[in-house]
């Protein structure tokens, strides 16, 4: 159903999901970055994307039946390719690390009424910048001698690039926006030989998951919930999979990337036990699974990540036992009072207001953090929409509190 998988969007005040659905977006680049972009119009139903440069990194043609979207094994810069590109579309992204494909997508485009989206990125850093002329893009664009299109900055900027989209076709009253931006610091390790046990398999999970999959990690996935249609919309991956195991879905969809996924029907209770994994990464949304996730990580002395968002942003911090105050502690106290709290919340019975966006870039920061953590870097990053991404130092201590508990 469509409206079902649109629900959790338009829960939000002001939101309009018709000016979204009558939107068409093209889209250039075969890379990491315009995979990324793809995937999140695709989530928020965006009527109409166009592709040049195709990809069958994600199967694409599957997530959303509901929007027409069709890709173009091709360059841009072929009059065929910049026809396709113009038609009819609303706004057109160059996701590419190539200043001649943003010239020639800027001079195709040259007085005709098109938002004009310009994003790059590598393993260390991104950018993007909106409706600026070409004497800008030429400055702002530092790509001479980028790399690769990194997967955690891929997935950070096209999140941000897909936010600031949204908010030109469909502005909220809260919306600040953004017209350029660059972030450096995002430093990718192909390798990571770490046990992870991932405690969710939702929002913030399926991209921490997807970004771990790019890895040599070892993953163990558990999740209790199931698969419902209000969860498309975010959850990309669990397209035909309506009333599965979201756990055992999402591990079999990604040992695609890497075999040693695993997925399993559990539940996090009083007497959960995290041992024999390196770290945890802790992507539920409530804080009284999060409360025994912390507990079991004292308990066994086991690093943890956190990740929690929301409509505007999201954060990400670690846990590790003996160099950084545990996440209880972190929080004021906060994770201990929910446990008295009665709560009867099981899978699509939450229906808090969510976007894919600010999902997207807290599973990214998770990942993020996990490898800062390896390198004995212990940070928790923030993201607000309209303003970007920011680093805060955590406390070393736990309060007396918690001592004395």
């Amino acid at each position: 159903m469509v409206e079902e998988r649109y629900h959790r969007q338009t829960l939000i005040k002001g939101w309009n999901q018709d000016k979204i659905d009558n939107t068409s977006v093209a889209v250039i680049g075969s890379s990491r970055l315009s995979d990324f972009i793809t995937v999140d119009l695709l989530s928020m139903g965006f009527g109409k994307i166009r592709r040049i440069g195709k990809s069958d990194f994600f199967d694409f043609e599957k997530i959303n039946p509901s929007v027409k979207f069709e890709q173009l094994e091709e360059s841009l810069s072929c009059k065929y390719a910049a026809d396709f590109l113009i038609d009819d579309s609303t706004i057109v992204v160059d996701a590419t690390n190539d200043l001649d494909s943003k010239t020639y997508c800027y001079l195709s485009l040259s007085g005709k009424p098109k938002t004009f989206v310009s994003a790059s990125c590598s393993e260390r850093a991104f950018e993007f910048c909106i409706n600026q002329d070409l004497e800008f893009l030429a400055d702002f664009h530092s790509i001479e001698h980028w790399e690769n299109q990194g997967n955690i900055n891929s997935a950070i900027c096209s999140a941000m690039v897909c936010d600031e989209i949204r908010k030109r076709v469909m502005p909220l009253s809260e919306d600040i926006t953004l017209d350029a931006y660059r972030k450096e610091g995002f430093k990718e390790k192909k390798t990571l030989p770490v046990r992870i046990l991932q405690i969710g398999a939702g929002a913030t999970g399926t991209f921490s998951a997807v970004l771990l999959a790019q890895t040599n990690a070892n993953v163990t996935i558990v999740d209790f919930d199931f698969v419902d249609e209000s969860n498309l919309g975010r959850q990309f991956l669990f397209y035909d999979r309506v009333a599965k195991n979201k756990a055992e879905v999402l591990a079999e969809r990604l040992k695609k990337y890497n075999e040693s996924f695993k997925g399993y029907n559990s539940k996090v209770e009083g007497n959960f036990d995290t041992r024999g994994f390196d770290f945890i990464f802790c992507n539920v949304d409530n804080d009284k699974a999060r409360y025994f996730i912390n507990e079991s990580c004292k308990k066994y002395n086991i690093p943890l990540i956190n990740g929690g968002s929301s409509i505007e942003g999201g954060e990400a911090m670690p846990y590790i036992p003996e160099k950084t105050s545990c996440l209880d502690c972190q929080s004021g106290l906060a994770l201990r009072k929910a446990i008295n709290e009665t709560s009867t919340r099981r899978g699509a019975a939450c229906f808090h207001p969510s976007i894919i966006t600010s999902n997207q870039i807290v599973g990214a920061l998770m990942v993020d953090c996990l490898q800062r953590a390896i390198d004995k870097s212990y940070k928790k990053s923030s993201y607000v929409s309209g303003d970007g991404i920011y680093d805060e130092d955590i406390k070393e201590k736990c309060l007396t509190e918690c001592y004395a508990k």
